[in-house]
């Protein structure tokens, strides 16, 4: 029955029937402003405002703030609706009986008896209402009522806030976020970092709390972290923020480092589920079923989420149950524990959120079941590292293993803590095109060298065909970081193990690593041949078509730094054709790249660019930053010899930013090296100045060690020509010729092929204009001194410390008093006014030079004459008769 019947306006505005109001007053109205919501909020509205949507539930995890973000869609929502809004509480409710009475309630009448129901649908059914059901998920057996309700009312809608889909027909989810996190790569300033919505929260809140909060240069980073530490939920945000009186960002982001235990002070108006953040997720996990609470405790060891494949191998329960495996898997979706992404290429991608993956650690520590699951986990990254690794070269397997990096790190370092190296050592070995691929070379060496200190240590025996390509995989990594000592060592203690174990293939790989080795570090070139040739037979022996057809690729890439252009089109192209026929993406681009470079130097532009731009969108596939940025670097200078100038400038910038991405510094420099071509052909000469001494102070420290391989010395070597250039341009021919002679002591000492850079018309051009400066004999003692001049004075004269750049002709003449062939000119200089007892800053000014070009001499004269002290240069000025 029904009684004190009003208009329904009437009882949920507090208005007579007469009023033009429309609104509802039992909605709470918000205390604080949603934030970062926008997108959602309109995005509901205009779901809401379609007619065939009259359910719609707001789903998401707890904490994400789904019945804030009703609530505002609410409020903004009962304009549209002639009967207004009714807000419906059932967070305290686990009876579905209870839901009909507390809309009643809610809409402010009495009613009793059995034919609630009933009741409700002849009073609702020409209501044009929108009745907003909070927190759901606590009562999802009343899902069939609203069913009733919709059918009966046909101007009724519902929005729902629930953990979970109802899954009834007609149901239209609306899947919250977490708030919007920056990428800890690539944080943007302060002011950028509050565009995103977790920071603009945390600060919001931080200075609600503490007026002088701020967000600084200092603590934006911090602030940045922690915001992706909670995941971007509002509620684990809060939570943290409620401590920003007594721990500043830094320490409170050091406290989050178990979050579930720091996390635990909520504000007396939220409810008991929301008062940690340990208790909301618990909230989520009773209400599973046991089995489902099983396989979310084991999907909990992944880490950064899996695919279904990877799940059902590693959580399906080895006996009979009851609930298929995917259907548990739909449930957990369902009630948003679990989070699907999609991928490339129609594959699906599970993930939990980092706070919700702690909480089902703890629970899976609480079970006993966590050394099972890791057992689990760590064998089914084996074998797939296996299956994927002769067919990384295809980028679909590579793409694979790259959106499983972190499990496969996990399963590492669990085996190397473990000490189960016979495992570990086969995965690290799986893994070796992968970390250069993917550009992770020092992650590979550290778990490489962390395994082979075990192994030492502790005397642990692994089997010699394991040791033998873990040594090859760790020798691989050590060249690539020019490493070129221990690349040899490693290899080479490879090399006797696969002899030893009659693996043939095994040691014909490592034979064509020690080939590249000696080509690219040793002093000649025979002990080069015979490794290539030795590898070549072995593949050969073995019928190993994919490695014989590489082994000669190698040496046709040989032949191009030997400027033997036309050995080197004949040899690429017919590897091309093979590569491309056996599917091998990542060989098909290296031939396409070698080719284009190769057309390049033989000026054949347009058809170097064509093949370039199909290397480089090659490499793109697969994603490896460092041989991706050289063919970007090649495609840059073709399209400048093109006129394309604007094309190649956006290109580079594209080209730096990978390269500072990856680990290998020749990739940078050479990028750096490129701009610096660029800007001078664009007649940027300060711009260019600045590029190449960038590139110079990146590789000094190779440069300097002789730890730059023969085929990249001309990288500084261009460089060192184009400020040659510039110097010219600038009036000091002078220092043009020494800069001309540095570089050429580095192709001397490389190769003598100039393959980018300074072209030889440009190279040319300028050195016949600089020596018309200058007699012969002039000319000769400008080239000497160039010859001897160490990386440490070309970094000094790269910048702008050429004020003493052409000095006198009388003093540029002047030999080298007493050590010639040892110091150069401006030492001999340095040195006797340094044994006449005067200071760096003394020899700056009297030289015209700065203080730290002093300290560069010095230093340089130290380590020719093998002194380490004034007194001692002293000593040897005065015997040389310079004191």
């Amino acid at each position: 029955m029904i009684t004190d019947h009003l208009p329904l306006q009437a009882v949920i505005s507090g208005h007579s029937p007469g009023s033009a109001k429309r609104n509802s007053h039992n909605t709470p109205f918000p205390l604080t402003p949603l934030i970062g919501r926008e997108r959602e909020v309109q995005g509901a509205l205009s779901m809401l405002g379609t007619p065939e949507v009259r359910l719609l539930t707001v789903t998401g995890p707890g904490g994400v703030g789904k019945s804030r973000l009703a609530l505002e869609v609410a409020i903004d929502a009962q304009r549209n609706f002639s009967d207004g809004c009714c807000y419906v509480e059932l967070a305290y409710f686990t009876n579905p009986e209870q839901v009909a009475l507390s809309i009643a309630r809610a809409l402010g009448l009495r009613m009793r008896g059995r034919e609630l129901t009933t009741r409700l649908k002849n009073f609702l059914h020409e209501k044009h209402l929108l009745l907003l059901l909070d927190n759901f998920d606590q009562v999802p057996a009343a899902a069939p009522l609203l069913s009733e309700l919709l059918s009966a009312c046909p101007r009724l809608k519902f929005l729902v806030s629930s953990r979970a889909v109802l899954h009834m027909q007609g149901e239209f989810e609306f899947p919250v976020p977490p708030l919007s996190v920056p990428n800890l790569r690539h944080l943007p300033s302060p002011e950028a970092l509050m565009l995103y919505s977790a920071v603009t929260l945390f600060v919001q809140r931080a200075q609600a709390i503490s007026r002088d909060f701020r967000m600084t240069e200092e603590n934006a980073s911090t602030i940045a972290k922690i915001c992706v530490r909670l995941d971007g939920l509002p509620l684990a945000l809060e939570l943290a923020v409620a401590h920003i009186k007594l721990l500043p960002p830094g320490q409170l982001l050091t406290h989050l480092k178990k979050p579930l235990d720091m996390l635990t002070r909520g504000g007396p108006d939220l409810p008991l589920r929301h008062q940690s953040l340990r208790d909301t997720i618990a909230w989520s996990y009773e209400l599973l079923t046991t089995e489902e609470q099983r396989v979310f405790r084991q999907l909990s060891i992944f880490v950064g989420g899996c695919t279904l494949e990877a799940a059902e191998a590693v959580c399906a329960a080895p006996g009979e149950v009851s609930t298929p495996f995917i259907e548990t898997i739909e449930s957990l979706l369902d009630k948003s524990l679990l989070q699907q992404k999609k991928r490339k290429r129609d594959s699906s991608h599970l993930l939990m959120l980092t706070t919700i993956r702690e909480y089902g650690l703890e629970c899976l520590a609480a079970s006993g079941e966590i050394e099972s699951a890791r057992l689990a986990h760590a064998n089914y990254y084996l074998a797939l590292a296996k299956l994927a690794e002769p067919m990384l070269s295809q980028g679909t397997w590579l793409e694979q293993l790259e959106q499983e990096h972190d499990n496969l790190s996990a399963a590492l370092r669990w085996l190397l803590e473990r000490k189960a190296l016979e495992e570990a050592l086969r995965l690290l070995g799986a893994l070796r095109q992968f970390w250069f691929w993917r550009g992770c070379l020092n992650e590979g060496h550290r778990f490489l060298n962390d395994a082979f200190t075990i192994m030492r240590e502790d005397n642990i025996t692994v089997s010699p065909q394991v040791r033998a390509k873990a040594f090859y995989a760790a020798g691989s990594l050590a060249y690539w970081q020019a490493d070129v000592e221990q690349a040899r060592r490693f290899s080479e203690e490879g090399l006797v193990l696969s002899r030893q174990q009659g693996d043939t293939r095994g040691a014909a790989l490592i034979l064509r690593q020690l080939g590249i080795i000696e080509d690219n570090h040793g002093t000649h070139s025979t002990a080069a041949d015979a490794f290539f040739e030795e590898s070549l037979q072995l593949f050969r022996g073995v019928g190993d078509a994919g490695g014989t057809v590489i082994i000669q690729f190698t040496l046709g890439a040989r032949a191009f730094f030997q400027g033997e252009f036309a050995r080197v089109w004949e040899i690429c192209n017919k590897s091309l054709a093979t590569f491309r026929a056996l599917g091998d993406t990542w060989h098909t681009a290296i031939a396409l790249h070698l080719l284009g470079w190769t057309s390049y130097c033989r000026g054949a532009y347009a058809t170097a660019r064509r093949l370039s731009e199909e290397s480089v969108a090659l490499f793109r596939t697969l994603g490896n930053p460092g041989v991706a940025v050289e063919a970007m670097d090649i495609l840059a200078y073709e399209m400048v010899a093109l006129g394309e100038e604007t094309a190649a400038a956006s290109l580079l910038e594209e080209a730096l930013v990978l390269a500072k991405q990856g680990e290998i510094r020749e990739d940078v420099a050479r990028t750096l090296c490129a701009l610096g071509h660029l800007a001078l052909r664009r007649g940027n000469m300060e711009q260019a100045r600045e590029f190449y001494k960038q590139c110079l102070a990146g590789l000094i420290e190779l440069w300097a060690s002789a730890r730059l391989t023969i085929k990249t010395k001309w990288i500084p070597a261009c460089c060192l020509e184009g400020l040659g250039e510039i110097a010219l341009g600038q009036g000091q021919a002078a220092w043009t010729i020494r800069l001309f002679a540095a570089a050429e002591t580095l192709r001397i000492s490389g190769t003598h092929l100039n393959p980018i850079g300074m072209e030889q018309p440009y190279y040319d051009d300028t050195l016949t204009r600089a020596r018309s400066q200058f007699s012969k004999e002039v000319f000769a003692a400008l080239w000497a001194e160039g010859l001897a001049m160490t990386p440490e004075e070309a970094l000094a004269i790269s910048g702008n410390e050429q004020a003493d750049a052409n000095p006198p002709v009388e003093r540029t003449t002047t030999s080298v008093v007493s050590s010639p062939g040892i110091l150069t000119t401006r030492q001999s200089e340095v040195l006797r006014l340094l044994a006449a007892g005067l200071t760096n800053r003394q020899i700056a000014d009297r030289l015209v030079i700065s203080p730290r070009t002093v300290n560069i001499h010095v230093n340089s004269i130290y380590k020719k004459l093998e002194i380490t002290s004034r007194a001692a240069a002293t000593r040897y000025a005065i015997e040389q008769g310079l004191g």
